[in-house]
């Protein structure tokens, strides 16, 4: 994966006919990324008291050295780390990193982790094909599909049932909407972004580089937000630690797991594992009653699912189209 996404629908090289080993490992690679992602809400969720800017600079801090300590564990020399730290592409990819989980903290807190996680699933599954045939050509076969046609439909329907009714019908007030609005195109456009790097750079050190760099970028905004105190019930070491695991999770050992699922076989089954995220999501707020859920969420989740499942769905093979797109967080 190193060198980028593969084409669609295509397996790697030498893999030939995927066997049964390879498909239980990338399924389980996939879901625990899936599931790894899903926690990230609930780590927001954990710390309400803390500022929105930290709990974005502290995990981008912890997931880029953990690639860095995977670098240096593969063996790459300390002086192919320092390439292309201050180019284009990286402040780029660093600044729509940064205000990617800016938007999500932002939106987590005030439209819900549910309704957070559906937007980015509309990004993933919805914007972001469209946004790749316009931009980078790729899979402009695939808009004139009935099955991403209808999966498109199925999927913003599940999303907007979820998001729109329940508790949030008369309840979200223009400001939460106002934050979810962007997020689909926000993933999408910093998915774009990545593929195009991928293509010349290895995985760990175009991670590494854009977390840690949106972490110093993050630094300088902290003048202009709250940095917030205490959590309720959680002490300052304790919040510290809980920003560090989510760094961990959501930065380091998601996207990992993503790609060595990519690895084993193509981007086909993380991407479709991926619209796991708003299930689990779901099923981890009412465990931790963090936040409250109607039943529009439980009609709607699920709908996405099954939505996002048949847009990636590649008619001509039978089996699911891959679609690139990790995200990163």
């Amino acid at each position: 994966m190193a060198s980028g996404p593969a084409p669609l629908g295509s397996a790697p090289p030498g893999t030939g006919r995927p066997n049964a080993r390879k498909m239980v490992g990338a399924i389980a690679a996939s879901v625990s990324a899936a599931f790894l992602w899903a926690t990230y809400y609930l780590f927001v969720l954990l710390l309400p008291g803390v500022g929105d800017v930290v709990v974005t600079v502290v995990p981008f801090a912890a997931g880029g050295t953990c690639f860095l300590l995977l670098l240096a564990a593969q063996g790459s020399p300390p002086r192919e780390w320092t390439v292309g730290w201050l180019t284009p592409g990286t402040l780029l990819r660093a600044g729509l990193l940064l205000f990617l989980q800016l938007d999500v903290v932002l939106a987590t807190r005030s439209a819900g982790a549910v309704d957070t996680s559906l937007a980015t699933l509309l990004g993933d599954v919805v914007v972001t094909p469209l946004l790749v045939a316009l931009s980078l050509g790729t899979g402009s076969e695939r808009l004139r599909w009935r099955t991403f046609q209808g999966g498109l439909a199925l999927s913003s329907a599940g999303a907007v049932i979820a998001i729109v009714g329940g508790r949030t019908l008369g309840g979200l007030g223009p400001g939460p909407v106002l934050l979810l609005l962007p997020l689909p195109f926000l993933v999408a456009g910093y998915f774009v972004v990545v593929a195009r790097a991928q293509e010349t750079e290895p995985m760990p050190r175009l991670v590494s580089q854009a977390t840690l760099t949106a972490a110093a970028m993050g630094v300088l905004l902290l003048p202009f937000f709250p940095l917030g105190g205490t959590s309720p019930g959680v002490s300052p070491v304790e919040a510290a630690l809980l920003l560090v695991a989510l760094g961990v999770t959501s930065f380091f050992l998601a996207p990992w797991a993503y790609f060595a699922a990519a690895a084993r076989l193509t981007l086909v089954v993380p991407a479709v594992l991926q619209a796991l995220i708003p299930v689990f999501t779901l099923l981890l707020v009412v465990l931790f009653a963090l936040a409250p859920t109607s039943e529009f969420a439980w009609v709607g989740v699920p709908i996405a699912f099954a939505g996002s499942v048949l847009a990636v769905w590649d008619p001509r093979r039978r089996s699911p189209a891959a679609l690139p797109g990790p995200r990163s967080g």
